[in-house]
């Protein structure tokens, strides 16, 4: 009887709301309005186009907080470098994983593999170089510096390792001697790519310089970006270098010169200047403690994937201060010829990382791991994989390999296939009851 009276009151009630009641429509179209919401096992093309995503070949979750550095060796595997406990896994082609060797550092920020199939790892903070072959790793180069951001290794055998906080270059032989290869001037070096005219081309931080660097102390800034650090660089057949850029969110700029070795900047073709507006600024001019949550070496899980000028700010005279409106990140090609084109600019997310697929360039971000396809100025939104940031790509045959972070997990796609697909839209507010 009570459920009963409850139901004959409730219904009046409900025939009142809904007489007030007016309809509310919403229509989502286009890239930008399609991108407010979440995609599963789809892709997204520049008009506005929803279509079946590329296959999940497999996600190999790695139980780690970050996931730094790819390698593919010839037999097909798959090296993951990790952090913060200093981990290094190896996983097969059907996607299984297996600890390939643990280090005393926290962190591995970079990990190589040379034409032979051997595993090299560089770890931070105050590490070195380890050989990583049959199951066993051998220190074959301790750096004096703190960070080991990238090595790229050479067909002579040398390894190129790009580190900070002092922002050198060092060769390693492959005897086991070492040298300092250049000096940038900079805080760190990022990145580096190796041309097929020996060239070794380099991305710093914290003024986002450029370096062509022909032989050992001869070098020459490429190019200038108005964002902090160079994340990725890569070269395509025709000589055209592409670079990402990253760090706009928090400016950091370094009054640091130049290397003495490298010569005034080219003109160079590109978007209009960045304005730049001042919200915050600490009083010191540097970080707090607090402040430091987003550095690579920092254990804080909050953001997986930061950038090195964070890293190196607490120890530098660099100014560091918080912006609003302005680009976080960009995509450049370098011409060579040395003009410069901004392919994107986005000051929504990060580009942690870009790859080269024929014509196109595949680039992956920060905001909800998305990873993305630019061909020419037109972006298609080409897998999201959820929340976290997709810090390196690998591009091995027909599949693309993707390391997200924030948990560490490396994804493998291949093409399109049937496979349950979903869109879900941003929240709509119906302002009445619905």
């Amino acid at each position: 009887m009570i459920r009963r009276s409850a139901l004959a009151l409730a219904l009046p009630i409900f025939a009142l709301a809904a007489s007030g009641a007016t309809s509310t429509a919403w229509e989502v179209s286009g890239f930008s309005d399609f991108l407010k919401g979440h995609l599963s096992a789809l892709s997204l093309t520049a008009d506005g186009i929803l279509q079946p995503g590329p296959s999940v070949r497999f996600d190999t979750a790695l139980n780690q907080p970050a996931l730094w550095s790819l390698a593919a060796a010839p037999d097909g595997l798959i090296y993951a470098a990790t952090g913060h406990t200093g981990k290094v896994f190896r996983i097969s082609p059907d996607g299984k994983s297996a600890l390939a060797w643990t280090a005393q550092q926290p962190e591995i920020f970079a990990i190589s593999v040379d034409s032979k199939g051997v595993l090299f790892a560089g770890t931070s903070p105050n590490g070195g170089i380890y050989r990583i072959e049959a199951g066993q790793a051998r220190e074959i180069w301790h750096s004096p510096a703190k960070y080991i951001w990238a090595i790229q290794s050479s067909p002579d055998g040398s390894l190129y390792v790009a580190t900070g906080e002092q922002g050198r270059i060092y060769r390693l032989l492959s005897s086991g001697e070492a040298e300092i290869y250049y000096e940038s001037g900079q805080t760190n070096v990022t990145a580096l790519a190796l041309g097929p005219n020996g060239h070794l081309y380099a991305g710093t931080d914290p003024n986002g310089l450029i370096y062509d660097i022909s032989a050992a102390g001869r070098g020459a800034i490429l190019y200038d970006s108005t964002l902090p650090e160079i994340r990725a660089l890569a070269l395509d057949p025709h000589g055209n270098l592409y670079a990402a850029a990253m760090g706009g969110a928090v400016a950091t700029r370094s009054t640091a010169e130049a290397s003495p070795t490298t010569s005034p900047s080219p003109t160079a073709v590109a978007t209009s200047p960045t304005v730049i507006t001042v919200t915050a600024a600490k009083q010191t001019g540097l970080p707090s403690d607090a402040d430091q949550s987003g550095a690579r070496a920092s254990a804080d899980q909050s953001r997986a994937t930061a950038s090195s000028t964070s890293a190196s700010t607490a120890n530098s005279n660099t100014a560091v201060v918080e912006v609003s409106g302005v680009e976080k990140s960009a995509i450049y090609r370098i011409r060579p010829d040395r003009t410069v084109e901004t392919l994107r600019s986005s000051k929504d997310d990060n580009v942690y990382d870009l790859l080269l697929d024929g014509d196109s360039v595949i680039f992956s971000t920060d905001d909800h791991c998305r990873i993305y396809r630019l061909i020419g100025h037109r972006t298609t939104l080409l897998a999201e994989p959820g929340e976290g940031e997709a810090t390196r790509l690998l591009q091995g045959g027909s599949v693309l390999y993707a390391a997200l972070s924030n948990p560490a997990r490396l994804l493998a796609f291949g093409s399109p296939a049937r496979q349950p697909a979903l869109y879900e839209s941003q929240v709509h507010d119906s302002a009445s009851v619905a």
